[in-house]
């Protein structure tokens, strides 16, 4: 089985003291046997702060105790832990990646063009008996690497490409509807097809629409929900400076889009 998990797309650095889960997998011939694999960037408790863990996390129980010998591997960063471990009852055993500074450092390599993809062979045994085995892949993606790129191969200007980020809050490109400083006169992000570029990629092209109907971003003015169509152009209208309330709702569709 050889499975890649890309629906996973949000800001690791913003998942402090969480763990996050990657896409839950189910044993084809051990009914109700599911297993996943989590990410906790900063570590889950106090002993581990400052560190950044993966965990295989597998449904055991005492009545049926599930045995895994496993291997995790990040070849980008030369990493790989072995282990062997019995699942008694539901949870997760793993090994620390590296320090949380040394994960976030693109010298470390553990990041590839805003993804970093964690490598998982498992063999599953229950007693005596062998009855699984399992290869497959998990890609975290970094949303803000995504827009990014998305900005650059818009031929965003590389003097826009600071505004290409959902770190912000309100997201800075909201600054193009407001009315013009005459400060910006001349200035190239302020132009018309630079803004519907940045909103687009922001959206990643798509239409959030729906999301944003969801949490509300048109219940008081109906237009602020054109900020969530990442497929049709956008005109430079002051009038959308009115959705900065709503403007993290709006990056919550967009980061999960």
């Amino acid at each position: 089985m050889d499975l890649v998990d890309k629906e996973n797309d949000f800001a690791l650095k913003d998942y402090e003291n969480e763990c996050l889960n990657g896409k839950f997998y189910y044993a084809y011939n051990i009914p109700g046997l599911q297993y996943y694999l989590a990410i906790s960037p900063t570590g889950v408790n106090e002993k581990d702060r400052g560190e950044t863990w993966v965990y295989l996390n597998v449904n055991g129980s005492n009545e049926r105790k599930i045995s895994a010998e496993f291997t995790l591997s990040v070849e980008s960063a030369n990493f790989s832990n072995n282990s062997n471990y019995v699942y008694d009852y539901k949870h997760g055993h793993g090994a620390v990646l590296c320090k949380t500074e040394e994960f976030f450092d693109s010298k470390s390599e553990y990041f590839v063009d805003g993804e970093i993809t964690i490598n998982v062979k498992i063999m599953f045994k229950s007693g005596f008996l062998l009855f699984g085995f399992a290869l497959f892949a998990i890609v975290f993606a970094d949303p803000n690497e995504e827009f990014a790129q998305c900005c650059k191969g818009k031929s965003v200007p590389d003097s826009c490409i600071k505004y290409c980020t959902y770190d912000f809050t309100p997201p800075p490109a909201l600054k193009f509807f407001r009315k013009k400083p005459k400060s910006s006169d001349g200035d190239e992000c302020y132009a018309d097809d630079v803004m519907t570029s940045v909103m687009q990629c922001s959206q990643k092209d798509k239409d959030n629409t729906e999301c944003c109907k969801t949490a509300g971003v048109g219940n008081e003015h109906d237009f602020c929900l054109e900020l969530c169509d990442g497929t049709k152009p956008i005109t430079n209208d002051e009038k959308y400076a009115e959705c900065e309330d709503v403007a993290n709702k709006v990056k919550e569709c967009e980061k999960n889009a």
